[in-house]
């Protein structure tokens, strides 16, 4: 069970990952007209690419989707075999970095890994969807 629903069940506020990002981007100057995220608790990037292809009918639509540097191929995979006309750049938050020597630092390591895992995952045809 996610740490933040046993805190919800014991009343204490936690803030979702979604609005601690709006407020970075608002602390940056993005202008709440171009922030969106998409869906409600998405849980996986397939169901935000989903999401996306739901709004991004316009082929002459940009989007920018910022993902963590350990993120960044997976998600570029998933949102260019999901959607197909507009333009999508993904790229990396500037305030996280992959370690040079990632095998020596414990959270890179299991970062690139369990991305190594998503990536066998998604290409083998599977993709977690919420309330699954």
């Amino acid at each position: 069970m996610p740490v933040t629903i046993l805190l919800e069940g014991l009343d204490i506020k936690v803030l979702r990952e979604e609005e601690i990002n709006r407020q970075v981007l608002l602390k940056k100057g993005v202008p709440e007209s171009g922030i969106i995220f998409l869906g409600k608790s998405s849980l996986s990037s397939v169901e935000e690419a989903e999401e996306l292809k739901k709004i991004a009918k316009d082929g002459n639509s940009r989007f920018l989707i910022v993902a963590s540097p350990y993120q960044v191929r997976r998600v570029k995979m998933i949102f260019k075999d999901k959607i197909k006309g507009p333009e999508i750049t993904v790229v990396s938050t500037p305030y996280e970095k992959v370690p040079r020597r990632w095998w020596t630092n414990k959270y890179a390591a299991t970062e690139l890994v369990l991305e190594l895992t998503k990536i066998l995952f998604y290409k083998t045809g599977h993709s977690f969807h919420s309330g699954e």
